[in-house]
């Protein structure tokens, strides 16, 4: 499916049209519409396979540790990622949603990163841990996980302890640890 159909210079592909990880051939066929004859009246082609990317796949995302909302931190793990090595290095990205809100991420939880780990405190209730995976030209899949996560009584103590550990992260994310 294209935008530009057949008889024109150029051609422009729907977005979504390929499909992963399957061959497309291209057929690019020439000619010479004149009256002219001999030498000059020429027709040509050219053809070439191209083999579509196909996106990281394999892996899942995991919530590792039994907490309380805002107080405990919990790691996420994007495990058993892989792609082909001309596609290497992955990108992870973690967000979170609220489980059953369909596809659309509500808070992303950090930018892309080389780690397929990373800490978080993570809020109360029913929530989806998501991870996007990239390979380096683009290409995404998407896991997810559900858990529900416990409500925390906040007290002095549960408190200082909450403000330690989102120290604890800033320090780590300004390099300081």
């Amino acid at each position: 499916a294209t935008t530009t159909g057949t008889h024109l210079p150029s051609l422009k592909v729907m977005p979504f049209a390929l499909v992963s990880g399957a061959t497309y051939r291209f057929i690019l066929a020439a000619s010479f519409s004149s009256d002219v004859t001999g030498p000059f009246a020429q027709n040509g082609s050219a053809t070439i396979d191209v083999l579509f990317n196909r996106s990281p796949r394999g892996g899942q995302v995991k919530i590792i540790g039994n907490g309380r909302a805002v107080v405990d931190m919990f790691q996420l793990e994007a495990l058993n990622w892989h792609d082909e090595p001309e596609d290497l290095p992955l990108l992870y990205v973690f967000a979170l949603r609220s489980a059953g809100a369909g596809k659309s991420l509500v808070e992303p939880l950090c930018s892309k990163r080389l780690q397929p780990t990373m800490q978080a405190s993570l809020p109360a209730g029913d929530i989806e841990a998501v991870v996007e995976v990239y390979d380096q030209f683009g290409a995404c899949a998407t896991a997810s996980v559900s858990k529900t996560i416990g409500r925390a009584e906040m007290n002095a103590s549960s408190t200082m302890q909450l403000l330690s550990a989102q120290q604890k992260l800033l320090d780590q994310g300004n390099g300081r640890e």
